[in-house]
């Protein structure tokens, strides 16, 4: 199970199309369906019972206005000379982060362990089986899109055949 943030749709669709031009050019890694594009801010494991997680998205976003993102850059982690995951770097109101770290002060309240990383919103776009040289394509390429947050999600990932899929448990609207 994990939490995450749900773009507006022309964000998705301008991913996704970004997506469509680097695979021609990233031939070894494995790019995100739509249906699996979010902005993940906490992750919960796997076989946690919803009991643990429940009322999280909703107490996060009560009273908040939508969240305002910019995708500005292509990035990858852990880094673009030796990538494993790329990445559209999320620059954001400072509404993201606050909400993150309330989540990882809520799980660890509900037992869960203390995330040692720091928070940094990013929408993945591709995933690397082994280790790739990027720095000419993020050098490369030019991102320039702005819009909404829409929602705070619990998903339930479950693995299949043609990777996982999410299924929304609950989820959480900002206010307009």
């Amino acid at each position: 199970m994990f939490l995450a943030f749900d773009l507006e749709v022309a964000l998705i669709d301008f991913a996704i199309a970004l997506s469509d031009g680097l695979a021609a050019r990233v031939r070894q890694a494995r790019f995100q369906k739509r249906e699996t594009m979010h902005v993940t801010v906490r992750f919960f494991g796997d076989g946690v019972e919803l009991g643990r997680v429940s009322g999280l998205a909703a107490r996060l976003v009560e009273g908040r206005a939508r969240p305002r993102v910019r995708m500005t850059k292509l990035d990858a982690f852990p880094d673009a000379r030796r990538a494993k995951v790329l990445v559209l770097s999320l620059e954001h109101e400072a509404t993201l982060v606050e909400i993150a770290k309330e989540a990882e002060r809520l799980a660890v309240e509900r037992g869960f362990e203390e995330e040692k990383r720091a928070y940094r919103p990013h929408l993945t776009l591709a995933r690397f089986r082994e280790p790739a040289d990027v720095r000419k394509l993020v050098a490369e390429t030019e991102v320039a899109r702005e819009g909404n947050v829409l929602a705070l999600t619990l998903y339930e990932s479950k693995l299949g055949p043609g990777g996982p899929t999410y299924a929304p448990l609950e989820r959480a609207t900002f206010e307009r």
